[in-house]
């Protein structure tokens, strides 16, 4: 889930953003913010640097129906000496923003494909102690009517494969940040979701405009 929570953070609480000519997206962050709202209070930014590597080596491919593709990964450019800019309390001279270049295969697929936009409710899904929280949280955030599922076949459709008991019990903590997205555990082993207004928007998928607000 760490991939996940950063990428859903940097599309959302970026600086600046700026889209190239072949759809690629610059983002400017701020590293040490961004790895406090991932919910590490280190200065260490090894890790964050480990995740956008793993991002940057993931595959992603698309296939076009006349033919041809795009390969890249999701990250294709990570540069770490973007821009300097005073450090914090007079402590240190200088600090650095981060750029990371988003490809323009991710791109094109997220602009296109991927039409759930869920900032307001990211930093009720980062709070969540169990990744299994975080999974039930995007699934449920996908659909636009309220609905109940078995739990078990929640698990199903999140490929989980450990047993419900367990998972349940990971899950407990984070009660309350998913009833607050709407999402309760029922009698008979369901689980119910009541869409929460201003928690989650559906973008038209075919607009030339990326989620950012950079036009293409």
């Amino acid at each position: 889930q760490n991939h996940r929570d950063l990428h859903d953070l940097i599309m959302t609480e970026g600086l600046e953003y700026k889209q190239g000519l072949q759809r690629e997206l610059y983002i400017t962050i701020d590293p040490y913010e961004i790895w406090k709202k991932v919910g590490d209070t280190s200065s260490n930014l090894e890790y964050l640097y480990e995740l956008l590597e793993d991002m940057r080596l993931a595959k992603v491919t698309i296939r076009y129906k006349d033919g041809g593709d795009s390969l890249g990964g999701i990250v294709s450019v990570i540069d770490r000496k973007y821009k300097a800019i005073p450090g914090p309390g007079g402590c240190v001279l200088e600090r650095y923003l981060w750029q990371v270049t988003i490809s323009p295969p991710w791109m094109k697929l997220y602009d296109t494909e991927i039409k759930v936009r869920c900032k307001p409710a990211l930093a009720l899904i980062l709070r969540m102690r169990s990744g299994y929280s975080q999974a039930m949280a995007r699934l449920f955030l996908t659909h636009k009517q309220n609905m109940t599922m078995k739990f078990f076949d929640v698990l199903n459709a999140l490929g989980i494969e450990r047993e419900a008991r367990q998972v349940r019990r990971d899950v407990k903590p984070d009660l309350d940040l998913l009833a607050q997205i709407g999402i309760t555990f029922g009698p008979g082993g369901t689980v119910g979701y009541e869409k929460k207004e201003g928690l989650v928007s559906f973008e038209d998928p075919r607009r030339r405009k990326s989620s950012t607000g950079a036009k293409s």
